[in-house]
C-alpha cells in the first residue's frame, strides 16, 4: 500500500519537475524568440509545451508499465483472453451437437415404440421385449442427458471463471473496460444459450415423461388382453363343464340302455315321479299337501312299473316319516317352495316297491324378461345346413344348461310360442342370411325355480336385431307322461310351467 502512494507520488513529483522545466525551456525560448521548423515564437513556445507534456505522459505510462505487471498483462495480453472464449464458444457448440445426438437417438425411440405397440398388438410377448428394449434405450438417453447435464455444468464453471478474470482486468485498468464489456456481453450470449440448452433438456425429459406414459398404457392395453384371455378360458371352461355334463348324461343314458336290455326298465335314479309348487299359510295344511303329492308320485310309479293296472289301491313309493316331518318344517313359512318327488333308484317293470325321496327348492325368479341365457357367433355364408342346425342345438344345450347352473330345476325348455313352424321360420332365416350373426337366447318371460325355461332366439349384428321368433308365449300345457321328468303327472307338469299361478292354487288348496 506505501509503496503504491510512494509511485504516485514520484510519479506526481516527476510531472511537476518536467512540466516546470519544459515552462522554463518555453519561457526562455520565448524571451530569446527562437524558431524551430520556421515556426513564429509564440508557435515555437505552444511547440515545446506539447513536447513537454508528451514527455510527461510517456514517462508516466513507462513507469507503470515498467513497474505494474497486471497492467502489462491487461493491455498487451488481450488477445489471449478472446483466444481462451473462443475455445469456451467451441465447447458450447459441441454441447449443442451432444444435445442434436441425444435427440435423434430420442427420435429413434419413439419410433422403436411406435413400433413395439403396432406388433403388440398381434403378440403379446414380443411386445413386452420391446418394451424392455425401449426402457433399456431410454436409460442410455438418461445417461447421454446426465453426461450432457455435466458437460454444461462444466461449461458454465469454466465460464465463470473466464468472467472472473474478465473482472479483474477490468479493475486494473480503464481503458480494458470496454474490451471488459464486450466480453461480458459474450458471456451474457453464452448464458442464454445455455438457458436455450436447458429449455430443450427439460423438453426432451417431457419426452421421456411420455414415453414412460405411452408404456404404461401399453401395460394397461397387455391387461386388457389378459382380461380378454381370462374371458375367453372362462367360456371355453363353461363349454367344457357343458360337455362334461352332456358326458355324464350320456353315460347314464347308456347305463339305461342296458338296463333296458336286460329286462324292461321302467323308471330311472333320479326320475321325477311328482312335482308341485306349494306355498304353505297354516303349518296344518302341511302334511295334507304333502300327502297329495305323495299319491301323485304313487300314481305315475304304479303307471310306470306296473302298466295295465286299472285300479291303484296299493302303495307303491316308500318314505321314510322322518323325510315327511323334515319337508314339513321347510315348507311352512308361507313362502313358495317346489317339492318334487324323485325316484331313488333303477326300478324294473313289475317292481311292487319304489324308494322315493324328496327335493324342496325355494320357487324364487332366476332370470327376468330379456335376460340372456346364452350366445353363440355364426357365419351362415360359410356354412352348411347342418353346421346351422349344430349351432342353434348348441346355443338351446348352453341356455338349458345355464338355466340349470342358475338354479332352474325344471328341463323343459319352450321356444317363443312352444311351435315347431316357429323354429322353422327362425332356421330358414338364419340359413338364407349371408353375413356373420350373434346368436342370443334370452328369457321370454320371468323364470323361476320351478322352470319351464321359456327363451326366445334373437339373430343380432352389431347390437341390432336383425330377425327374432315370435315374441308371445304361450300359457304351459299338459306334458304327456312316460319321458323322464316331462312325465310326472300332469298337474305337477302343468303347475311347474305355470310358475305362481301354480303357487297361488296349491295355497286355495292348503287354506281349505
Amino acid at each position: 500500500m506505501s509503496t503504491g502512494f510512494i509511485w504516485i507520488a514520484a510519479i506526481i513529483i516527476l510531472g511537476g519537475v518536467i512540466a516546470t522545466v519544459g515552462d522554463r525551456i518555453g519561457t526562455k525560448v520565448g524571451k530569446a524568440r527562437l524558431s524551430l521548423f520556421k515556426l513564429r515564437p509564440r508557435n515555437t513556445a505552444t511547440l515545446i509545451t506539447i513536447l513537454t507534456g508528451m514527455v510527461i505522459s510517456f514517462s508516466t505510462l513507462g513507469v507503470l508499465l515498467a513497474f505494474d505487471k497486471r497492467l502489462r498483462d491487461g493491455i498487451f495480453e488481450i488477445g489471449r483472453v478472446q483466444r481462451l472464449l473462443e475455445l469456451r464458444r467451441q465447447d458450447l457448440t459441441e454441447t449443442r451437437q451432444q444435445l442434436e445426438t441425444t435427440t435423434k437417438a430420442k427420435t429413434q425411440v419413439e419410433q422403436e415404440l411406435t413400433q413395439a405397440r403396432e406388433e403388440q398388438k398381434a403378440q403379446q410377448i414380443e411386445a413386452q421385449r420391446q418394451q424392455a428394449l425401449a426402457q433399456k434405450r431410454l436409460k442410455e438417453i438418461n445417461q447421454s442427458l446426465r453426461a450432457a447435464l455435466t458437460k454444461q455444468v462444466q461449461t458454465q464453471a469454466q465460464l465463470n471463471r473466464t468472467r472472473s478474470q474478465l473482472k479483474q482486468i477490468s479493475s486494473q485498468y480503464q481503458q480494458a473496460q470496454a474490451q471488459l464489456n464486450t466480453v461480458t456481453g459474450q458471456a451474457r450470449k453464452l448464458r442464454q444459450e445455455i438457458q436455450q440448452n436447458q429449455k430443450e433438456l427439460q423438453a426432451l425429459v417431457a419426452q421421456r415423461n411420455q414415453l414412460k406414459t405411452r408404456i404404461n398404457q401399453q401395460d394397461r392395453e397387455i391387461a386388457k388382453l389378459d382380461a380378454e384371455i381370462q374371458r375367453r378360458d372362462l367360456s371355453i371352461a363353461q363349454r367344457e363343464a357343458l360337455l362334461k355334463d352332456l358326458e355324464k348324461e350320456a353315460i347314464a343314458l347308456a347305463r339305461n340302455l342296458q338296463l333296458l336290455r336286460q329286462g324292461n326298465l321302467a323308471l330311472v335314479r333320479g326320475q321325477v315321479l311328482a312335482a308341485r309348487v306349494v306355498r304353505i299359510v297354516r303349518p296344518s295344511a302341511a302334511r295334507q299337501a304333502i300327502e297329495e303329492i305323495l299319491r301323485e308320485a304313487n300314481r305315475n310309479a304304479m303307471n310306470q312299473t306296473q302298466p295295465g293296472v286299472e285300479k291303484i289301491s296299493q302303495r307303491v313309493v316308500k318314505i321314510s316319516e322322518k323325510q315327511v316331518e323334515q319337508l314339513i318344517k321347510q315348507i311352512d313359512d308361507g313362502q313358495d317352495y317346489l317339492v318334487r318327488i324323485l325316484a331313488a333308484n333303477n326300478y324294473v317293470v313289475g317292481e311292487s316297491s319304489v324308494q322315493v325321496f324328496a327335493d324342496v327348492a325355494l320357487n324364487q325368479q332366476v332370470f327376468k324378461p330379456g335376460e340372456v341365457l346364452s350366445r353363440i357367433e355364426a357365419n351362415p355364408a360359410v356354412m352348411t345346413t347342418r353346421e346351422v342346425r349344430q349351432r342353434i342345438d348348441l346355443l338351446l344345450e348352453a341356455a338349458k344348461f345355464s338355466a340349470q347352473r342358475a338354479g332352474v330345476l325344471d328341463e323343459n325348455l319352450l321356444i317363443a310360442d312352444n311351435r315347431i313352424q316357429t323354429l322353422i321360420r327362425f332356421f330358414e332365416q338364419l340359413q338364407s342370411y349371408d353375413r356373420p350373426l350373434e346368436l342370443k337366447a334370452i328369457a321370454a318371460q320371468n323364470i323361476y325355480t320351478a322352470g319351464p325355461i321359456a327363451v326366445e332366439l334373437l339373430a343380432t349384428q352389431n347390437g341390432q336385431v336383425i330377425f327374432s321368433t315370435q315374441q308371445s308365449l304361450p300359457q304351459p300345457t299338459e306334458q304327456g307322461a312316460g319321458s323322464g321328468e316331462q312325465g310326472a303327472g300332469s298337474r305337477g307338469a302343468e303347475e311347474q310351467g305355470a310358475g305362481s299361478r301354480g303357487a297361488e292354487n296349491q295355497e286355495a288348496e292348503s287354506g281349505e
